[in-house]
């Protein structure tokens, strides 16, 4: 599937605003899976997308709001020269993920919900809560190998129900 789009995104929390123009998606695969994914997954399409390779070893636990969540597939990929770092669970829409600069490099980053450092908890498909404070600390960024593996803890605020969510003790590692 392929398309053009546009949008204007607004944020109660400060009245800001975004407008989003000229979107496209080219080629888009919708259907059954197909493919390796260790080669990068599905074959029906030709996007911005690299890597995605096997997701076998890759891990992300935290604690949201006290109760830990260990979410499964954790999967790592390259989308132009950003490395998105994604764990959801399969059998609900929660999830983590998170939006990097693809050189970051060890050291420690402030997470926000817009930006360079991007952090996100889906508490469901309705239910977002992006990061309004906290703290990414690259361990280790191996480019050769495609290996990140990080600290992360953030509270999380819903822009439309000001609703928060304390996520802590949170890890990853990932090749991607």
């Amino acid at each position: 599937i392929s398309g053009t789009f546009q949008f204007n995104l607004f944020r109660e929390l400060d009245n800001g605003k975004k407008v989003v123009v000229d979107g496209v998606f080219d080629k888009l695969y919708y259907g059954t899976p197909t493919g390796n994914p260790g080669t990068g997954g599905n074959t029906g399409g030709t996007g911005g997308g690299t890597g995605g390779g096997s997701t076998a070893g890759n891990t992300l636990t935290a604690t949201v709001d006290g109760a830990v969540y260990s979410p499964k597939p954790v999967v790592g990929l390259i989308y132009q020269d950003k490395l998105m770092i994604n764990a959801s669970d399969p059998n609900t829409t929660r999830s983590i993920g998170f939006q990097l600069p693809l050189a970051i490099t060890v050291g420690t980053y402030d997470l926000s919900l817009f930006g360079n450092y991007i952090g996100l908890y889906n508490a469901s498909m309705t239910d977002s809560y992006g990061a309004d404070s906290g703290k990414l600390t690259i361990l280790e960024h191996n480019k050769s190998t495609k290996k990140i593996r990080a600290t992360f803890e953030f509270v999380g605020v819903n822009i439309l129900t000001q609703a928060s969510k304390r996520i802590t003790a949170g890890s990853f590692t990932v090749t991607y």
